[in-house]
């Protein structure tokens, strides 16, 4: 099982994005714990990476990731002037 928190996924920095995924892969001891999750196929996360690499007016954008589906969401607020800050001087330098 692969359970992904506060999950980004972008080319440039972005200011906040978090879901929650679970996709079966092979490092699951056991089968069985799948049995009532719902589960995200690894070809709904790649679509939606894919929309990311094809739209850069997307950059910042928050996208869910859940079953079958791909939700973007315009960027969360900051919560405050200290992470506000940060995200700056990451944006500033282009890579972080």
């Amino acid at each position: 099982m692969l359970l992904l928190q506060q999950c980004s996924v972008s080319l440039l920095p972005l200011r906040q994005a978090s879901t929650d995924i679970v996709a079966e892969t092979n490092i699951a001891p056991d089968r069985a714990l799948f049995k009532d999750m719902i589960l995200t196929p690894f070809s709904t996360l790649t679509r939606g990476v894919d929309q990311f690499l094809d739209n850069s007016s997307l950059t910042g954008a928050v996208a869910e990731i859940h079953g079958d589906s791909v939700t973007i969401r315009p960027p969360l607020e900051i919560v405050d002037r200290d992470s506000a800050s940060n995200l700056d001087v990451f944006w500033n330098l282009g890579y972080a």
